[in-house]
């Protein structure tokens, strides 16, 4: 039972975790990178009628759960980057109870808040992607924490009941579906789930009731399937493992930059850095002396949800060495990390807690928070930066507009000019990449522009220019400029 601090604890925790992903999406609204204005862009074309797209325009992997809940927002409320990041952060409020349950049972109340409050705000990338629309990486980890933490919430009944609940594993099989149609990243959480119920319930998996959860999967990832059928199951492309890593060096990258990049660890002081991976070793040990420790069933079930803690995130590490994007520098891909890492490092607290005087133990967990808390300004200062921009962008297209300009070629992803131009300037111009436009409408509608101008020195036109000792004329802002041939 909790007490009346632990309940008010709770509240606060879990308003300020609501709070955060309001404030993030709204401190993000205007951030409108390539992959962000690709969002707005889905949810814009939903609301205008003209269907929501199946997958993110140009990637056949990244479901659209996120937009849709987007564009849930975007009728209540109007059309603006808030709304369209509010579908992104209505998937970060969901994660926490799931985070605070999955502690709670791996090391009883206290764990469950600790690992609320690690979750709170969490480290700088996962803050950001836990409220600003980006893909889909907020679902990706909503589902992947919901699958294992659940899993276990249904294993644990059947050594109770000695049956598995026919509606337990239809809703894990319907959002186990739902995941699949997300990303293939859930693929670390259907294995953490397979193994730990092969190895527990052995011969006993094989039951009637296991395999209505089938249906359950097929109907939550039915546009995953319907899309594919018709499309070749391109969807599988993103599953190529070729040029991969290998293991050694992708355990390599993983541990020494990726991770530590991941907690914002390389941003801290060197004494900082200490004290942080102290605290992780500390509390990991402490889980494991959990899991070697016979004792009631009470500390039994505990293990069960350490164990898929360490499952998970030893899977998905695995895997990781296993893919191409080991060799890419972005850390979104390991977002999944942090809730079981939350989970991992408070049940070890909860279990030194015991041993350790004055709430010494917790105190990893305070310096983390409060280490969490002192990245928040950066996002008004970016926020500030990108409404800035955002004039200097309407300025630009002023100018366009005054010399007839519709059509820009110009780099897909690169900073502020990029294909976020779409979004932030309501599609009144197309700037779209030569070789890799994801919305098939822009391309075409390029194709048959007669004059089409170049943004920023794409395909360095100006060195062409030169070459044929041609000219151009062009129209400049501080970060922006177009040549017109």
């Amino acid at each position: 039972m909790m007490t009346k601090k632990q309940r008010w604890i709770l509240a606060v925790l879990m308003l300020s975790g609501i709070a955060m992903r309001i404030l993030g999406a709204y401190w993000l609204a205007e951030v409108r990178t390539a992959d962000n204005g690709i969002i707005c862009l889905m949810v814009r074309h939903t609301l205008e009628g003209k269907g929501m797209p199946t997958f993110f325009y140009g990637l056949p992997y990244m479901g659209s759960i996120e937009p849709m809940a987007s564009v849930f927002f975007c009728k209540l409320f109007g059309f603006s980057g808030f709304m369209v990041n509010m579908g992104t952060a209505i998937m970060g409020i969901m994660l926490l109870p799931i985070v605070y349950l999955w502690g709670r049972d791996a090391g009883g109340n206290k764990a469950g808040l600790g690992a609320l409050a690690v979750c709170m705000v969490g480290p700088e990338f996962y803050f950001q992607f836990q409220s600003w629309a980006d893909g889909g990486y907020a679902a990706i980890v909503l589902i992947s924490a919901f699958l294992v933490w659940y899993g276990m919430r249904c294993l644990q009944a059947f050594k109770a009941q000695n049956q598995l609940s026919i509606w337990r594993i239809m809703l894990l099989g319907l959002v186990a579906g739902l995941g699949w149609y997300q990303s293939p990243l859930l693929i670390s959480a259907y294995l953490t789930l397979g193994l730990i119920y092969l190895v527990t319930l052995r011969m006993r998996l094989v039951s009637w009731r296991i395999f209505l959860g089938i249906p359950a999967f097929v109907l939550g990832s039915l546009p995953w399937w319907i899309w594919n059928i018709q499309h070749q199951w391109k969807s599988f492309n993103m599953l190529n493992s070729e040029g991969n890593p290998g293991l050694v060096m992708g355990l390599k990258l993983f541990l020494s930059d990726r991770i530590i990049r991941l907690f914002d660890i390389v941003d801290y002081s060197m004494p900082l850095r200490v004290m942080v991976v102290f605290v992780w070793v500390i509390c990991l040990a402490a889980c494991i002396v959990v899991l070697v420790n016979k004792s009631s069933d009470d500390h039994k079930n505990k293990k069960l949800y350490i164990n898929s803690a360490l499952l998970f995130i030893t899977i998905s590490a695995l895997l990781f060495t296993r893919s191409t994007l080991a060799w890419a520098p972005a850390i979104r891909y390991l977002l999944p990390f942090v809730a079981p890492f939350a989970v991992l490092l408070a049940a070890g607290s909860a279990k030194l807690s015991k041993r350790l005087p004055f709430g010494i133990a917790w105190l990893g967990i305070v310096l983390l928070v409060a280490l969490q808390l002192t990245t928040l300004p950066k996002r008004t200062k970016e926020q500030a930066v990108f409404l800035e921009f955002k004039e200097e962008a309407e300025e630009f297209g002023e100018m366009l507009s005054e010399k007839s300009i519709t059509h820009l070629y110009g780099e897909y992803q690169v900073h502020f000019a990029n294909h976020g131009l779409n979004s932030l300037l309501d599609e009144k111009f197309i700037f779209t990449e030569f070789t890799r436009e994801r919305y098939g409408p822009y391309a075409v509608s390029m194709e048959r522009c007669d004059n089409p101008a170049v943004l920023n020195n794409y395909g360095d036109l100006d060195s062409f220019l030169k070459t044929i000792q041609a000219t151009a004329s062009s129209l400049n802002t501080k970060r922006l400029h177009a040549n017109i041939t």
